[in-house]
């Protein structure tokens, strides 16, 4: 598949998918020195990078593609922001991402953040409460599901597949609405570890 990559950063969710086959056709992030990392590590001869924010970019200035990934910027869902609100601005750049979804049509989109966007805003219903549905991550599946997709989405544990981090992360996969497919994620391939510490 073409991919276009948005809020790049160094390139881990890129690097990822080169690696099971796909090809990044164009990339964007806004910061210089994620960018200089992604064109010495990830980039391709012929692949177009882009350090500018995205709020700058025109949707037709971007290449046509089977698939749009952005791990949009998280600090303002983070658990670990101790002053994280519903209102932080950097909570609604997934808006970027749901303009280029939009625009350029793809077949698929994938979407990465912190689990703390599950919850942000607090449920409105005991039903979202026990769905893990916050306010604010509702409105971000609503709005996908109203320009033609079906989303699926889970927390995924980097650890459950091999990687050295206990690392948990929402991941949303939508599917546009004419194509009869039903994304699963893959099952888990690691043991859970039962201890945090590491011996030698």
């Amino acid at each position: 598949m073409n991919i276009v990559s948005l809020f790049c950063g160094c390139g881990g969710l890129d690097l990822g998918l080169k690696k099971a086959g796909h090809k990044i056709i164009w990339a964007n992030d806004f910061d210089k020195d994620s960018i200089k990392t992604y064109i010495e590590n990830i980039a391709e001869i012929d692949e177009e990078v882009i350090c500018k924010s995205i709020l700058d970019i025109p949707s037709e200035s971007i290449p046509d593609c089977d698939l749009v990934i952005g791990g949009f910027p998280c600090q303002g869902f983070s658990v670990a922001n101790p002053y994280r609100n519903e209102k932080d601005k950097r909570n609604f750049l997934y808006e970027e991402l749901l303009r280029i979804v939009h625009d350029k049509n793809p077949k698929y989109f994938l979407g990465e953040n912190v689990q703390g966007i599950t919850n942000l805003g607090g449920y409105e219903t005991v039903d979202d409460r026990k769905n893990k549905l916050g306010k604010i991550f509702k409105m971000i599946l609503n709005d996908f599901h109203k320009i033609g997709y079906n989303i699926e989405w889970k927390i995924l544990n980097a650890a459950d597949y091999g990687i050295p981090q206990l690392r948990k992360r929402m991941v949303m996969v939508g599917v546009r609405k004419d194509i009869d497919l039903k994304f699963k994620f893959p099952s888990i391939t690691h043991a859970p570890r039962e201890k945090k510490e590491t011996h030698n």
